[in-house]
Formats: structure tokens, C-alpha cells, sequence
């Protein structure tokens, strides 16, 4: 089956408009300048919380993209694709952080690799919230704080 590559011009109409958006993969009429077929934005949509999640992967996949193509001399023009890895790169650390801070506050966690991101979530993959609701409500006070084993700390006649 041949990728599809659409793109409506109004990223409220669907989820996939959006990131194509987001990420700056919007020219689908020149053949060749969209670098994520339809099919693997959808992909991205599944595995991911939100739509700002989704398209900091599909930056990032751009960024590997242009990361693998190498530089180009034309006489003394040189063109360099270094440029464009930084430019997608900075975009998927921007949408990282507005994802943030549309996580009600927790901060997340993102793997370090691929072993570790399909431990996370109960092994559904995909960053992992380090911090709960209410978790200093009581100050002094902890779950895990003293284990059972120890005896108390002073003691009193």
C-alpha cells in the first residue's frame, strides 16, 4: 500500500493536522518534501499521551532523518544538513516542555532508552509521571518512612 500524505490547512480538524503543524511537516504537495506519511503520524498518535507528545517524536523522527543524509558541495556552495537536524531537534524540545506544562503540573520522565520506555506505564510504553496529587499533604509523614524492621528512633520511660 502506497503512504498517504494530506494535510487540510487547519490543524483543528484533526489530530493528524496538528502535528504535521506542530513539527513543521506541512508541505505535502511537493513530492518529497513531507518527511511522515500519514499512516506513521497516526502511529505516533496512538503510542503517545498527547498531541504535543506525538509530535515531539515525529520532530524527532524528522531530525534522524536529516541526521543520515550527509552534506553537499556544489563548487563552493556548501550545503549543510547539520542545519536542519538542530532546527527539528529545538522544535521537539519546545514541544516537549508545552507538553509539560499541559501535564497538570507533574513533571515527566522520558526513558533513556528503548529497554527502559517499554518498562514505563505499566509496560504500555511512553513517559511517566515521577510525582502524584498530594503526595506532601502530610509533612512528616511518608509511606515508605521508618520500615518495619527498624525499632523507633528514641523512646520514651
Amino acid at each position: 500500500m502506497a503512504p498517504t500524505y494530506s494535510y487540510s490547512f487547519d490543524p483543528s480538524t484533526s489530530s493528524k493536522d496538528a502535528v504535521r503543524f506542530l513539527c513543521q511537516d506541512t508541505d505535502v504537495t511537493t513530492p518529497g518534501a513531507a518527511r511522515l506519511a500519514d499512516e506513521e503520524i497516526n502511529w505516533v498518535l496512538s503510542q503517545q499521551q498527547n498531541i504535543f507528545l506525538a509530535a515531539a517524536q515525529c520532530a524527532d523522527e524528522i531530525a534522524a532523518y536529516w541526521a543520515r543524509i550527509t552534506n553537499v558541495w556544489i563548487g563552493p556552495l556548501k550545503i549543510e544538513r547539520a542545519q536542519m537536524v538542530d532546527y527539528y531537534q529545538k522544535i521537539a524540545e519546545k514541544l516537549r516542555q508545552t507538553a509539560s506544562r499541559w501535564s497538570n503540573g507533574s513533571p515527566v520522565f522520558f526513558p533513556a532508552d528503548q529497554q527502559q520506555y517499554q518498562n514505563t506505564n505499566h509496560g504500555q510504553g511512553g513517559p511517566q509521571h515521577i510525582f502524584k496529587v498530594g503526595q506532601d499533604d502530610f509533612p512528616g509523614y511518608s509511606e515508605f518512612w521508618p520500615p518495619a524492621d527498624l525499632p523507633p528512633l528514641t523512646s520514651y520511660p
